[in-house]
């Protein structure tokens, strides 16, 4: 019995890495911190999460595949567990993302999606990461975005809101209003 529990343990603390790792973010406990007893507790994406809504006020994202692709073909996503993806914005925003540079603030009501497939056929949905740019006073210092990881439907939420690791990747990219932008060729 005791050496099921500490199989139990070991792996939990393996899938624990595991999904760290395959985000491509990093632990902000200390290494002499004990890993968390589930790795799926509180809907985390990483490791296959149950999803769940969307906190109260979260922008819509259900039209997501109806909105314009601003990149010409499939990439590999430096973040976002470095999967193929293409990134989408509604119509009117397009033109905004494709020129994004330095010093350019999106205007409040700015959605982009950035879907992600398990492979570079893209037939198939695996995840969708979003942004939203929010009334001013929603996140102040870190640029009132929205984040969110949601289903292939863009209608669960994994996680949304004020997401840590999204914050931490997207500040790197201040200069430009938190936006990573398309790939440079």
């Amino acid at each position: 019995m005791q050496h099921a529990a500490s199989m139990t343990r070991l792996t939990l603390s393996f899938l624990s890495v595991v999904a760290l790792a395959a985000c491509g973010g990093h632990s902000s406990q200390s290494s002499g911190a004990a890993a968390p007893a589930n790795p799926c507790a509180g809907g985390n994406p990483c490791a296959g999460g149950m999803a769940s809504a969307a906190e109260p006020g979260a922008p819509d994202f259900s039209h997501w595949a109806s909105w314009t692709q601003v990149n010409d073909q499939i990439f590999m996503s430096k973040g976002h567990k470095k999967k193929p993806a293409n990134v989408f914005t509604p119509p009117q925003y397009a033109d905004f993302y494709k020129n994004l540079s330095e010093g350019q603030t999106a205007p409040v009501g700015f959605q982009v999606a950035k879907a992600h497939y398990p492979d570079m056929t893209g037939s198939s949905v695996a995840v969708v990461m979003v942004m939203a740019k929010m009334q001013a006073g929603y996140d102040p210092e870190h640029g009132d975005w929205f984040y969110g990881i949601y289903d292939p439907s863009g209608t669960k939420a994994m996680k949304s809101g004020k997401i840590g690791m999204c914050i931490d990747c997207h500040d790197t990219y201040d200069d430009q209003d938190y936006l990573a932008g398309l790939p440079k060729e």
